[in-house]
């Protein structure tokens, strides 16, 4: 984790005695902590990581940006290393000196995915610089019992042990990690069943969407969600697992960066739930469109295309659930819904494909 880069190199102490890092980078993912070179305790580093969302400002200085705290760090690698100088027989002292500039263009330069991560994460907070964002937290496929590597560095040993390739092969799948973590740390887990459910349902919107339609699509069906939705949203945005903005309008609007999303999906597929819930998905954005397209054709339709356009990939994903299923009847009015919005939009091309697939649907 890159962490107070600027403050770290500003203080740069000469004193001598300071422990050394040395951080190799290579093209797996590495977990870097860059501290003010102040004392770091690992125990405190590591229990912080493990309570996934919860802010570190009760370790003070050592742990935060002038002990605000963090609630992200870089994907802890398959082989995570801890080295330090200090000796193993009394506290565990890291400290550090880097130049952080060189450090971000290493990084910049050995992880393929750091613009896009970063990129990702800054979009989602007005005003936010990408250099000094960091991706959020993800552990490894092979993390089912975290808590015995967690032991190993707070012992002081080196290099925690980790599974051999060959049953890090096996375990080639992802796991609940947040879940696990909150588990093995806590002795609970980190969402009570109806927020998961929630978290789960979530997964089918693409972009984010107004609390109106998380409410119609998430807020009942079959088997009920369990809980007030807006409260339920409240405390997802609270553990770090959805980010919330406002419309031109002041109206909130919550989504999930892509990894987050790509793991509630998982768990929507896995529910035995979903075909129900995509249902409601299409049923309520197809009624989106309806309701707008009235409105594209008289003064003050640039509102309305603005309301289209920023639903645009929950349509697409409706309209690829629609085609896929197939539900030909909502399917065609989708897309007879849609035309105007890529026709005006410039999203002819798209539209023009996506037309094209609807038509060729068995019996239209």
């Amino acid at each position: 984790m890159l962490q107070n880069a600027r403050d770290a190199w500003n203080t740069t102490h000469a004193d001598a005695t300071h422990g050394v890092v040395l951080v190799r980078l290579t093209s797996e993912p590495a977990l870097i902590i860059a501290n003010q070179g102040e004392a770091l305790r690992p125990e405190a580093l590591l229990d912080s990581i493990s309570k996934f969302g919860e802010s570190t400002k009760e370790f003070g200085a050592a742990i935060g940006h002038k002990g605000i705290g963090f609630k992200a760090v870089l994907e802890i690698s398959l082989t995570p290393e801890i080295y330090s100088l200090a000796a193993t027989d009394g506290p565990f002292d890291l400290r550090a000196r880097f130049d952080p500039r060189h450090a971000r263009d290493l990084i910049h330069e050995m992880t393929p995915d750091w613009s896009a991560l970063v990129s990702e994460l800054a979009s989602a907070e007005a005003g936010a610089d990408p250099d000094e964002r960091i991706p959020v937290l993800r552990f490894p496929a092979w993390v089912e019992q975290p808590g015995s590597w967690l032991d190993t560095p707070r012992g002081g040993a080196s290099t925690p042990s980790t599974p051999s390739s060959s049953s890090r092969s096996t375990l080639c799948m992802r796991r609940p990690w947040a879940w696990t973590m909150r588990a093995s740390s806590n002795g609970a887990d980190l969402l009570a069943p109806a927020e998961r459910r929630l978290f789960a349902r979530l997964g089918v919107f693409a972009g984010g969407a107004a609390l109106e339609e998380i409410e119609a699509v998430c807020g009942s069906g079959a088997t009920p969600v369990g809980m007030d939705v807006l409260d339920g949203l409240t405390s997802l945005a609270d553990k770090s697992l959805l980010n919330t903005t406002e419309d031109e309008h002041g109206e909130p609007r919550f989504g999930m960066l892509r990894t987050i999303r790509e793991f509630a999906q998982e768990r929507l597929a896995g529910s035995g739930e979903e075909a129900e819930i995509r249902d409601r998905h299409l049923a309520a954005f197809l009624h989106h469109v309806e309701e707008a397209e009235p409105h594209l054709l008289r003064a003050g339709r640039r509102r309305w295309l603005d309301r289209l356009e920023r639903e645009h990939d929950n349509f697409r994903a409706a309209l690829d659930w629609a085609v896929g299923r197939p539900d030909v009847p909502r399917a065609l009015r989708l897309a007879g819904g849609l035309w105007r919005l890529w026709q005006i939009r410039g999203y002819l091309d798209e539209g023009r494909e996506r037309i094209a697939a609807v038509l060729a649907l068995p019996g239209v």
